[in-house]
């Protein structure tokens, strides 16, 4: 007691750490208050809106906690089970892969299913749950973001519950894909950078730049909107100070460490610093991919429940109102959450090709961490239209009682149909989506993971499985797998099927059915089963089929037409071109007729399996535009040509014969591997020994480019 007297200063110490300790206990006791009910309310939702894709049976069966509704799914299990057995990135066991786009998303997966193995709950299970946990985060979020902008609690609470209740978001954090945890981290970084904390918004960026690559671009946004924000603050010229340096290492810096470690494990594998399924998938669409971003509009947003159908302009003028507020009210701070929706957008247009038709889960993936972005501002823009009816309320209103209160029924009724018409399409894609979830979960179980059981109970424990199709097949069959695509196995990257196949020695081969590979022949089938009512797959049935490299081959002439008989119909050959055959006789080669292609182009090689015997080998060239060439003529003679295409790919060509247009030419698909056609260019288009023909390419549905294989100038023998 004595010593306590005689240290004043002591107990000041003592009373002020303990003065600091309450009051972080008080702080900690109102943050708690402040999100549990919240939180609560967000779970119970979330959870609701999840066993409506859990348990739906609309295909007959239930998806639970052990299917999934797409094979990219079964791709990340088959990673993150390799990783919790030997903490390896590893698509096949013991050979490590660049193939995990999704690195954060394996690791977790694989990490906890260390702990969650013993206890019997499998790693599609745990993937689920984590889904629904992320959903429930990324709506708390969407809580803490609108309260931070509004300071209304009520309508942050209302933005969470959309984001729960969301249908295409539900689906997302039931479907095994890193969708909602990527959405949380952006929404986290946000959210810290709202609040000015740059430390954690980096460390944010850097998790989400390994969770997706194409983050990249959110990363670069945020760091030119905080110079944007320093220099705008600034009150003199300055252009870059020590400041600006510690901010944008604070910023970016995590996420370039991150990216670099994981480049440089990329690199010492694949020998290229981004995951191989990167560059499988990738199509090069340019720096203003503006026709790409019109059909991710298209088939994406309108496609939204916020934007379908007739209730689009509405909620797309709320949405904008509400961006043009936030950053107007928010400036910098708040300008990276209009951005995210920006950033995501351009960077997946840059990078994939889509079509602009409603997108599939296979698409939407893609996108859909954007959801919880687009119900803040579709909420700032409610409240703002709010606030103007108010407004209008009180500065315009009728002095008349009858017509003041005529004139406030219409502005609430405006008020109501404007909060409605965003949420309209809630019940339909409630009905629909959990619908879908069933029966892709159904297509895969009863197509790929099919297979891979028929796989591991017909097949040698050496054989080697080449396939397009790899997460089921790899996950159930417990045979090495190897990838056609090239994201998977990078060593398949632009090779044809017949090409890896037969390089790697592959035993059998697992695609859907194809006439490719029914004509190879090398390949006989053995396996085949078929999705009763297909909605996510490239086609229904799904085939097997064991290869032979050693059957002997008699490989036909190029130069014989197959499917036309030109001696029964009177023709006389004049001229010839084989495309894309470099050893083809001089008078057939390209050089010789002058040969130009327009528009992005491809050289092919194929095998057609003429009559189970013979087989002929073409090399062909593909193109967008127009290819153009000359060949023999008879002035005023009619000119027939005959070709060969790829008919598996349906196509129509615009011919002009020396700049004039002669008419379409629609070459049908068939069911065999290739086709013979003839068009006739009447002899009024002819007026010399030598003709320059071009065929130009006429986009169709399921038809982005026109082939050719070889061509036959006729006359009339």
């Amino acid at each position: 007691m004595a010593d306590q007297v005689m240290d004043p200063q002591g107990g000041l110490r003592h009373a002020a750490v303990d003065a600091r300790a309450a009051l972080r206990s008080a702080v900690s006791r109102a943050t708690w208050s402040n999100i549990a009910r919240p939180l609560g309310l967000i779970l119970l939702a979330q959870l609701a809106v999840s066993l409506l894709f859990l348990l739906n049976n609309a295909s007959g069966e239930i998806p639970g906690f052990s299917r999934l509704p797409i094979d990219e799914a079964w791709v990340r299990m088959v990673y993150a089970r390799n990783f919790g057995d030997s903490f390896e990135l590893a698509f096949t066991p013991g050979d490590l892969s660049p193939g995990a786009t999704s690195l954060l998303w394996v690791v977790l997966l694989g990490g906890i299913t260390t702990v969650t193995d013993p206890l019997g709950i499998d790693i599609v299970t745990v993937a689920k749950l984590l889904g629904l946990i992320f959903a429930t985060t990324s709506a708390l979020l969407v809580f803490l973001i609108l309260q931070q902008l509004t300071q209304i609690r009520r309508l942050a609470m209302l933005g969470a519950l959309v984001v729960a209740i969301e249908p295409a978001f539900g689906f997302a954090a039931v479907s095994g894909m890193e969708v909602t945890l990527y959405s949380t981290l952006a929404l986290g970084a946000a959210y810290s950078f709202l609040r000015g904390k740059h430390q954690a918004t980096g460390i944010l960026f850097g998790l989400m730049v390994i969770t997706r690559p194409e983050s990249w671009i959110f990363v670069i946004f945020a760091a030119l909107t905080l110079m944007g924000r320093r220099l705008w603050d600034r009150n003199e010229i300055q252009l870059f100070t020590r400041g600006d340096a510690i901010a944008l290492r604070n910023l970016v810096g995590p996420a370039v460490v991150l990216f670099l470690i994981w480049a440089g494990a990329n690199l010492a594998i694949s020998g290229a610093p981004l995951p191989s399924a990167y560059y499988a998938t990738r199509d090069d669409m340019g720096l203003l991919p503006f026709g790409n971003i019109g059909n991710i509009l298209r088939g994406y947003f309108h496609h939204l429940s916020f934007f379908t159908g007739a209730v689009f302009p509405v909620s797309a003028f709320v949405f904008f109102w509400g961006a043009t507020h936030l950053i107007r009210e928010h400036r910098f701070a708040g300008a990276l959450i209009a951005l995210f929706i920006v950033a995501q957008t351009y960077a997946i247009a840059a990078n994939l090709a889509f079509g602009p038709s409603e997108f599939t889960f296979l698409e939407r993936r893609y996108l859909d961490p954007m959801i919880p972005f687009i119900v803040i501002l579709l909420i700032l823009g409610l409240l703002q239209a709010s606030r103007k009816v108010r407004d209008w309320s009180a500065t315009r209103s009728p002095a008349d009682p009858t017509e003041a209160r005529i004139f406030n029924f219409s502005l609430n009724s405006l008020m109501l149909f404007m909060i409605a018409v965003p949420f309209i399409g809630f019940g339909t894609n409630l009905k629909d989506l959990p619908g879908d979830y069933s029966w892709n979960s159904r297509n895969i179980e009863e197509t790929l993971v099919d297979a891979a059981r028929w796989i591991d109970e017909n097949t040698p424990p050496d054989a080697r499985i080449g396939t397009g199709q790899p997460g089921a097949l790899a996950y159930f069959s417990n045979r090495e797998i190897l990838d056609f695509t090239g994201k998977q196995f990078e060593a398949a990257t632009n090779k044809s099927v017949f090409e890896i196949a037969e390089e790697e020695d592959i035993d059998y081969a697992f695609a859907f059915a194809s006439v490719y590979l029914d004509s190879w022949p090398a390949a006989e089938d053995v396996f085949s089963t078929i999705a009763e009512r297909n909605t996510i797959l490239v086609a229904s049935e799904f085939k097997g089929w064991v290869l032979d490299f050693d059957k002997e081959t008699v490989i036909a002439p190029n130069s014989t037409a197959y499917q036309i008989d030109f001696g029964a119909r009177n023709f006389e050959v004049i001229d010839m071109l084989d495309i894309g055959n470099a050893d083809a006789p001089p008078a057939e080669t390209e050089a010789v007729h002058e040969y130009k292609l327009d528009g992005i182009s491809a050289a092919v090689s194929q095998l057609f399996n003429i009559d189970g015997e013979t087989t002929l080998e073409e090399d062909a060239r593909t193109y967008t535009t127009f290819e153009e060439f000359k060949v023999s003529s008879r002035p005023g003679e009619r000119l027939i040509i005959a070709k060969r295409y790829d008919a598996a790919i349906g196509q129509s060509l615009r011919v002009f014969a020396d700049d004039q247009e002669v008419g379409i030419w629609d070459l049908p698909k068939k069911d065999f591997f290739f086709g013979e056609e003839i068009f006739v260019i009447p002899g009024e288009f002819i007026t010399g020994n030598r003709t320059e023909l071009r065929f130009e390419f006429v986009p169709g549905p399921g038809s982005d480019q026109a082939n050719s294989f070889y061509y036959w100038i006729l006359k009339d023998a």
